[in-house]
């Protein structure tokens, strides 16, 4: 699997406006539990209530995760900061940019 698709599962705008809580999430290593993973997911799906279901928050917590894990993390910001797609705000591209750029 490569970080596009994971990108995709986790939706760009998502990745970025969680990007620290997911990287804190990966930064757990050995110490990350299902329990921590659960509880992101859940505040995940409160502050998106329009979410399909709980299972789709723990989907997007994977595979950002993933993304760290496989040290992909510039490579999906870099795709951020180049999307034309209209449902990515500008905002959205500046913060990725900023997080690339540190």
């Amino acid at each position: 699997m490569d970080y596009k698709r994971l990108l995709n599962s986790v939706g760009k705008t998502s990745f970025i406006e969680n990007y620290d809580g997911y990287k804190n999430l990966f930064l757990l290593g050995e110490n990350l539990t299902s329990e921590h993973k659960k509880i992101f997911a859940n505040e995940l799906y409160d502050k998106n209530r329009e979410s399909t279901s709980l299972q789709t928050q723990f989907t997007r917590v994977n595979c950002a995760i993933n993304i760290f894990k496989n040290g992909w993390e510039k490579e999906a910001l870099n795709d951020i900061v180049l999307s034309t797609s209209k449902s990515v705000s500008r905002e959205v591209i500046q913060k990725a940019e900023k997080l690339l750029n540190n």
